[in-house]
This record gives C-alpha cells, sequence and structure tokens, in this order.
C-alpha cells in the first residue's frame, strides 16, 4: 500500500509541474503583466490589426444634388445580377427619349469616380444600355451593358478639360413603351 501511496503522490507533482509549465506559457504568451488575460480569453487587441475595416471614403454621388436631370433619377434599392444595390442612381428608360442624362457641378473637388453600371434584373428590354460619362463636355467612358451583366467604372476626373468642374452621367436605352429597362448606376463615389 506504500507502493500505491508513492505512485498516487508522484502523479499528483506531475500534474502539479504540467499546470505549472501551463501557466508561465499563458503568462508569456498574453504579455505577463498584471492586466493580462487568464486561460479561455482572447489575446488583447493590439493597434495594428490587418482585419480592420476602413471607414468608407468618398462622396456617394446619390448624395450630391444635380444641376441638371435630376427628375431622371430613382434612388430606390434595385437588384444587378442578382444583387439588391441600395441606394443606386437609376434611369427607367423604356418609353423615354435617349439619352437621358444627369449633370454634377463638381467644382474641382474630386479627382476620380468610381461607379458599378449594369441593368436591373427587373428589365424586359433585352437590348444593351449605352453608359457614358462626361467630365467637362469630354466623353471619358463610354460602354454597352446587357441583362446579367455589370461592369466596374473608374475614371480620372483630373484629365479632363478643366479638371472636373462638372461631370455628366448619361445612359441610352431601346426605346419600347411595352418593355421595362432600368439603367444602374450603383456605389457610385466621388474621391478626393
Amino acid at each position: 500500500m506504500a507502493r500505491g501511496h508513492g505512485t498516487a503522490v508522484a502523479l499528483a507533482i506531475a500534474i502539479i509541474a504540467a499546470l505549472a509549465t501551463l501557466g508561465a506559457a499563458m503568462i508569456t504568451t498574453y504579455g505577463g503583466d498584471s492586466g493580462s488575460v487568464g486561460p479561455g480569453q482572447p489575446p488583447p487587441e493590439t493597434g495594428n490589426s490587418t482585419t480592420t475595416q476602413r471607414p468608407p471614403s468618398g462622396q456617394p454621388l446619390v448624395d450630391l444634388d444635380p444641376v441638371d436631370g435630376k427628375a431622371l433619377i430613382d434612388t430606390s434599392p434595385r437588384t444587378v445580377n442578382g444583387v439588391e444595390r441600395s441606394r443606386p442612381v437609376a434611369f427607367e428608360l423604356g418609353c423615354y427619349e435617349s439619352p437621358q442624362a444627369v449633370t454634377y457641378q463638381l467644382g474641382r473637388q474630386y479627382s476620380r469616380f468610381e461607379a458599378v453600371v449594369g441593368q436591373s434584373d427587373g428589365s424586359t428590354e433585352e437590348d444593351p444600355v449605352l453608359f457614358e460619362v462626361f467630365a467637362d463636355d469630354v466623353a471619358l467612358f463610354s460602354s454597352e451593358v446587357g441583362i446579367g451583366e455589370e461592369l466596374p467604372v473608374g475614371i480620372d476626373l483630373a484629365a479632363a478639360p478643366q479638371q472636373g468642374f462638372r461631370m455628366t452621367i448619361q445612359v441610352s436605352g431601346h426605346k419600347n413603351c411595352d418593355e421595362e429597362q432600368v439603367a444602374v448606376w450603383s456605389e457610385a463615389v466621388l474621391l478626393p
């Protein structure tokens, strides 16, 4: 029986030593100061985390008042290529004369315009829509986009003759009063 007691004591000492080693490792891992984190708690955050999301920058186009053509646009959510786009700048074409255009006074405050263009999934007209961007009356972007397609737009406004004093977004579609065609500028933002 003395021999069984000795084995139990040796086992207890081995367990205590293992726990002490584990505790020392945790203190080393989590800093070892009086405010260190205990077992089962996450390590403290540092100021250089790579998962921090940067705040959105730039001016959303939907928040600017156009100087011309405001009545042509709708900012209701639209679904484009299966993705709901909140706060787009959309043009309802179909029975309206083309092109439709909206002009913004930028006053050279922005150097870049970015957006994603496409047709609303609710469009019943299958013809593509022509999307265009003009800065200071010079065409800087022009592309046709069909249903189920999206196209990123990136415009250098500083390349315009007056460094982006005014910008016009314009769309041209097929005039058909029996069909619906909606041109959508989503995620449209002006960057300094």
